[in-house]
């Protein structure tokens, strides 16, 4: 289960299977007290702009929350958005370091999952860290790297990154995680 949305994240590569009971909005026509299966699809669309913002939701453990997602692949980003959106958060991307820096400045943002291997340097989602911790007004944001690097955990926590995921991203674990932020924050 995701939050209390009733859904259940069964990630295949290309969709999110979603448990919907009988009279929510998407679900489809069943019998009394019984639930369908639904099929999502999250990368449909590849002409999405990359400072898209989805309208706030207040439902959800992230109700509200505006999360900001830098990351130069786009399926990733779009299943970011679609956890995410499913518990409530305002979301916004980014493809690079410096689109997030545009955005982050913009828009705003409560906490930033960047990943740390874009641009030219390979090291962009560093690059973005240290701008951040340089800036008063976004210095206390919390900043989450992703990377498919296990060992570069413990040095990225050392650089002041507030957490590390490795990918391949366990989607039921990145709620709990901006939860804890959040409640830190």
């Amino acid at each position: 289960m995701v939050g209390n949305q009733g859904a259940r994240a069964g990630v295949d590569g290309t969709s999110i299977e979603c448990l919907t009971p009988r009279g929510s909005p998407t679900s489809l026509a069943s019998p009394p007290n019984v639930s369908r299966r639904r099929a999502v699809s999250l990368f449909g669309r590849r002409n999405v702009p990359s400072s898209a913002v989805t309208p706030p939701s207040p439902n959800g453990v992230l109700g509200g929350r505006r999360i900001l997602i830098v990351d130069d692949d786009y399926e990733i980003r779009r299943l970011l958005r679609c956890v995410f959106e499913m518990e409530g958060a305002l979301v916004t991307e980014a493809d690079s370091a410096k689109a997030a820096a545009d955005v982050a400045v913009r828009a705003g943002c409560d906490v930033v999952l960047t990943d740390i291997t874009m641009g030219h340097t390979r090291r962009d989602g560093i690059r973005l860290l240290d701008w951040f911790r340089g800036s008063p007004t976004l210095a206390k944001i919390p900043v989450v790297a992703i990377t498919g690097c296990r060992e570069l955990r413990s040095e990225l926590l050392a650089r002041g990154f507030d957490d590390v995921l490795i990918k391949p991203l366990d989607v039921f674990a990145l709620i709990p995680t901006l939860v804890t932020l959040r409640d830190a924050a």
